[in-house]
């Protein structure tokens, strides 16, 4: 399966499992991919939090999935730019 709206920001873990990151909060995202998914087939939506601390643990999935998951929080803090400024002395 291929997440047609989504397919560079998708991974796959396993058959029928993926990572996928999305702007639209979660019942949106739902509603959208429910629509592309065959009539009855299995579904659950859950958000991740960028704290890896909080992550799932799991084994087992795709190679290179923890990296998937790293690579979405080091793209995100590189934007934010340093979260103090040095203050003028």
């Amino acid at each position: 399966m291929v997440i047609g709206a989504w397919p560079d920001d998708a991974y796959p873990l396993a058959d029928s499992l993926w990572l996928v990151r999305s702007g639209l909060d979660r019942s949106r995202f739902y509603h959208r991919l429910k629509k592309e998914l065959p009539a009855g087939a299995a579904l659950l939506v859950a958000p991740l939090t960028d704290e890896p601390s909080l992550w799932p643990k799991f084994r087992g999935m795709t190679a290179g999935a923890l990296a998937w998951l790293r690579s979405g929080i080091q793209a995100r803090t590189s934007r934010r730019g340093p979260k103090f400024k040095a203050s003028p002395e």
